[in-house]
């Protein structure tokens, strides 16, 4: 999806309903320059923006998961999983091998079933209690032609 489109705006709204209105966050009013170089993935389910995921680099073998939302109205239907599943995949077809990101309490056990480790460390966001997760990824290799 293209940074500043329809799409986005839409995902922006998923974000501020879901992630920082519940954390007691400013809500994203204006377009956040600092997610342009980012990668913006949404799920589009007839017509509507229904998720919405963003990557970052954050060094040559990490990519970070950020900002995951899924409309309360498709929660439970599995497209939070595969969400994560393609950002995973996407990273590795990039070449990065690892995979970072902190999640909110509510969603620790989501991100342990797809295979993060959480480290013990818990820290307030805003209201939200999180803390970090780190997987491994395969990196896919470089097909040849000879």
């Amino acid at each position: 999806m293209l940074f500043g489109s329809i799409e986005y705006w839409a995902g922006i709204q998923l974000r501020n309903e879901l992630l920082k209105k519940t954390s007691g966050k400013e809500l994203i009013t204006t377009l956040p320059i600092e997610e342009k170089n980012n990668f913006h993935l949404v799920v589009i389910v007839e017509g509507e923006v229904v998720g919405t995921l963003m990557l970052s680099r954050m060094n040559q073998t990490t990519m970070r998961i950020e900002q995951v939302a899924i409309s309360k109205k498709v929660q439970g239907q599995g497209l939070g999983i595969t969400l994560i599943e393609y950002a995973e995949e996407f990273s590795s077809e990039l070449g990065f091998q690892h995979v970072f990101l902190t999640g909110r309490e509510s969603a620790w056990s989501f991100y342990e079933k797809l295979g993060y480790q959480g480290n013990d460390v818990v820290e307030m966001n805003g209201t939200i209690r999180i803390k970090e997760f780190n997987k491994i990824i395969r990196v896919k290799e470089m097909e040849t032609n000879g």
